[in-house]
């Protein structure tokens, strides 16, 4: 899945949160958007998550076969993972629970629900923590409970809104990690909004830095486009 965004404005009375922006994300891309607070990054996931719209401009969808014009990014939100800062798990509801949730929402049948969770399980290293609950889990596996949700509906994206901002850097580490080797393995696109310039200049791949609503630089393994 392809993202365009053309001239994109996202406007609160004067104040412009994004002000004209325009850039490509390619399918299979791992991307980094960086800024300092205010500068836009989570109004830009909130854009591509179309949980608000913009003031003006447009983002355009494409598929591997499949073209769609501007304001179809609605139908594809369920092709979409997510992963926050804080999780947003269901604090009363077990992981398998809380993966299962998600299955719920896009109507995958009950018979094949088991498979998937062990699947995502595994995938993110959780299989002995599938009957606890948030609480008695650790930042890090709070995180990968939170990625493990999203994969399980088979994203074609994932956004990731400063997953690292409430873990030790070990705990980031390893979940950037694996964010990386979904990204390879699965050739899922990766977005990813972050403060943390050390996950950000070890990794080499593409950088967009935002400041007050706009993009200052775009960067790809050492080379701006």
């Amino acid at each position: 899945m392809d993202l365009t965004f053309s001239r994109i404005t996202k406007a609160y009375g004067e104040m412009k949160s994004l002000d004209r922006v325009s850039f490509e994300v390619k399918s299979g891309e791992f991307l980094f958007i960086v800024g300092p607070s205010g500068a836009g990054k989570t109004t830009l996931i909130k854009l591509i998550l179309a949980a608000t719209k913009p003031t003006s401009g447009e983002i355009i969808v494409t598929f591997p076969k499949k073209k769609n014009k501007k304001g179809k990014i609605e139908e594809i939100r369920r092709l979409i993972g997510t992963v926050y800062q804080d999780t947003r798990l269901v604090m009363d509801k077990t992981v398998y629970e809380n993966i299962e949730l998600a299955l719920d929402i896009i109507n995958t049948p009950k018979q094949e629900r088991d498979e998937v969770i062990k699947k995502v399980l595994k995938k993110t290293n959780l299989e002995e923590k599938t009957d606890l609950f948030p609480s008695q889990l650790s930042g890090g596996e709070l995180q990968r409970a939170s990625l493990a949700r999203a994969l399980a509906v088979k994203p074609l994206l994932i956004l990731a809104d400063e997953p690292t901002g409430n873990l030790d850097p070990e705990s980031g580490w390893k979940l950037v990690e694996l964010l990386r080797k979904i990204n390879k393995e699965d050739k899922t696109t990766i977005i990813m909004a972050t403060h943390d310039m050390e996950i950000v200049d070890s990794l080499k791949t593409r950088v967009v830095r935002l400041d007050r609503g706009k993009v200052i630089k775009d960067k790809k393994k050492g080379k701006y486009l």
